[in-house]
């Protein structure tokens, strides 16, 4: 293989490489908003704990050992050599990754979900109350207006029998 190929290869490398940096990064921001979630939803974390901390450990990992692996690329490159034999570290940095992502992915189910606050559930029974009240009130209130406007109706048909009956004649 020329010397251009084998140049080629190991920035196609060094390229992938980089790209599992860049999603273990992103998946290391995702697990922060996961923690953020699960501290507040749920209880009995220590199993959350242990296992999302293999996954943030593992996802550093596979960070260090592809830089380790870009760096003996380049420095192999300096040297005129372009060895791809950093290809070990960089499936080793596959399989670190890997690991990570399904460590943190397995941590969002762990964990007791947090029974409600009682606190939050009686000011929620208190406002359903005063809530049932203004309905048993305004239900009252339609009431008393409706038969007011019977009487208003009958009213005005008496008044206006009469006048009826003076048109008539």
């Amino acid at each position: 293989m020329g010397n251009e190929d084998q140049r080629t290869a190991v920035a196609m490398q060094v390229s992938l490489s980089n790209s599992l940096v860049t999603a273990a990064l992103t998946v290391l921001g995702a697990q922060a908003v996961i923690v953020t979630f699960v501290l507040d939803k749920r209880t009995d974390l220590s199993v959350f704990y242990a296992v999302s901390s293999v996954g943030a450990v593992m996802l550093v990992s596979s960070m260090v050992v592809g830089g380790k692996g870009i760096a003996e690329a380049y420095k192999s490159g300096f040297a005129g050599t372009w060895r791809s034999a950093s290809s070990g570290q960089f499936q080793f940095q596959t399989i670190l990754a890997l690991v990570g992502v399904f460590a943190v992915g397995v941590s969002t189910f762990c964990g007791t979900a947090q029974p409600p606050d009682s606190a939050i559930l009686s000011t929620m029974l208190e406002r359903l109350q005063k809530m049932e009240l203004a309905t048993t009130a305004d239900r009252q209130s339609i009431a008393r207006l409706e038969g007011e406007v019977r009487q208003l109706r009958t009213s005005v048909q008496k008044v206006e029998r009469p006048a009826k009956r003076r048109t008539r004649r």
